[in-house]
């Protein structure tokens, strides 16, 4: 587990894969990461959801520090093709908790990680061009 001033970041637990769903699959976040029309989930997708989570090297939950409340996922996935530990970042935030800070926070734990922890050489991000939210964010950096 590491802590930021007001998040906990930690491993995937099962009982996050509701709220996982949930976030991925909200209207106003689902057109953010996907490039196809936002649809209901399959049967599956819990499923899914679990393995992805379970097996990505690097991928965690933020959750409030004080309540444990859900309030995103973050991580760094490095595919097997990328070499010279470049991984990409990943952000997600929760609907309901945007504008609060909590993406800044997230982002600034997962770059300080990546670079003096784990010592990456280089991370990368790639976002869809209507993803404002994101957009943003990244800007500020």
């Amino acid at each position: 587990m590491f802590f930021t001033e007001r998040l906990c970041i930690r491993g995937f637990q099962t009982e996050d894969t509701d709220n996982i769903i949930a976030m991925e699959t909200d209207p106003r976040v689902a057109p953010n990461i996907s490039l196809g029309f936002w649809r209901p989930p399959k049967p599956t997708f819990a499923d899914e959801i679990k393995k992805r989570y379970e097996t990505e090297p690097w991928s965690a939950v933020a959750v409030t520090r004080e309540e444990g409340d859900f309030i995103g996922v973050i991580g760094l996935a490095l595919p097997s093709d990328t070499p010279n530990r470049n991984p990409a970042m990943y952000i997600g935030v929760a609907p309901e908790h945007w504008r609060k800070g909590y993406g800044g926070e997230m982002l600034r734990f997962l770059l300080k990680h990546a670079f003096v922890e784990l010592g990456m050489h280089r991370v990368w991000l790639q976002t869809l061009d209507n993803n404002l939210p994101a957009l943003g964010l990244y800007k500020d950096w």
